[in-house]
């Protein structure tokens, strides 16, 4: 994808849209909207000049689409990236001085608690291609990205008495480290449980990396016979991270 640098001077050179800029304009851009469900971002904008094209970078998730807004209503091109949107007009056409939606990204996915914009590649411009000052808001709480626990195999049936391995591995899909300091199998059924996997000192995990481990679990000869519900849980300070579900029948 070409930057809107050397889009908008290509722009200036056939002499399109040059219908000028105030003096000291500049433009403000903030998150607004986030729709958890359709997984879309609404970026809110103000600028005091016309617009002959934008480009917002975003960091803290992995971009699918662009479309939507201020944009696309003036007739904008808008292409996207995985984590940046680039918006202009090859025909003239400009987006008003004014306030609304600008454009709604869509992601395919978070790779941090925060999406925030990135200012090194945000640039906007007005029609006679000259860069503009922008005011980048503040990052967006999403919250949701933290480590992600996945089990192996396990059996479907154990005796009383006898014992199983539980094989998992912990994945860190943030862009910083994520600690955990606890692991605790529960189960509930004919009989409850409650027991410690892990609890010592705290564990990094680096961003991008997994963590596999295993360990046994040994039933009591006295567990009574039937299906129980169990999970592994993974803990930091006493508050679940993460954890993951499976059924077991004691015989």
């Amino acid at each position: 994808m070409f930057g809107l640098r050397a889009v908008l001077r290509t722009v200036a050179m056939f002499g399109v849209g040059m219908t000028g800029a105030a003096q000291g304009s500049e433009a403000a851009i903030h998150f607004g909207a986030h729709d958890t469900e359709l997984r879309t971002i609404e970026i809110e904008s103000k600028n005091s000049a016309a617009l002959g094209g934008f480009q917002i970078g975003i960091a803290g998730l992995k971009l699918s689409d662009a479309y939507g807004g201020r944009a696309e209503k003036a007739g904008f091109l808008i292409e996207n990236s995985s984590n940046l949107v680039l918006s202009f007009s090859i025909s003239g056409d400009s987006i008003d001085a004014g306030a609304g939606t600008l454009v709604v990204v869509e992601y395919a996915s978070l790779n941090d608690r925060e999406v925030c914009f990135i200012e090194d590649t945000t640039v906007f411009s007005d029609t006679r291609a000259q860069e503009l000052k922008v005011d980048l808001g503040d990052c967006l709480s999403v919250g949701n990205c933290d480590l992600e626990l996945e089990l192996g195999r396990l059996p479907r049936e154990v005796p009383a008495g006898g014992s199983f391995e539980i094989n998992g591995s912990l994945f860190n899909p943030c862009r910083g480290d994520l600690t955990f300091d606890g692991v605790r199998l529960k189960a509930t059924g004919p009989a409850e449980a409650d027991m410690p996997i892990y609890d010592g000192a705290t564990i990094v995990v680096e961003p991008l990396k997994e963590l596999k481990s295993s360990f046994t679990v040994r039933v009591p000869a006295v567990a009574p016979a039937g299906r129980y519900e169990a999970k592994v849980v993974v803990l930091r300070e006493d508050r679940p991270v993460t954890e993951s579900h499976f059924s077991i029948v004691v015989k």
